[in-house]
């Protein structure tokens, strides 16, 4: 599993302290503050994702390796 992806299930982080940020930056800041947002890389990451398992269920195996191997490459 990517290591973006590891950290949001727990399994990796930056240390025994490791904490999310109380107010995370974010590009949707016309909403006020969010807790537990997650950036736009990790949206489109986690996107990418949800097209290959879509594909896979269409039976469309070419396509869904395809957006797999996107949504790893950028997760790296």
């Amino acid at each position: 599993m990517p290591l973006a992806l590891l950290a949001l299930a727990g399994g990796a982080q930056d240390g025994p302290d490791f904490r999310p940020p109380a107010v995370p930056l974010v590009t949707h800041d016309f909403a006020g503050e969010l807790a537990h947002n997650a950036n736009l890389s990790l949206t489109a990451i986690l996107a990418l994702g949800a097209c290959a398992r879509l594909c896979e269920r269409a039976g469309k195996t070419d396509d869904a390796g395809a957006y797999r191997r996107t949504a790893e490459q950028m997760a790296v």
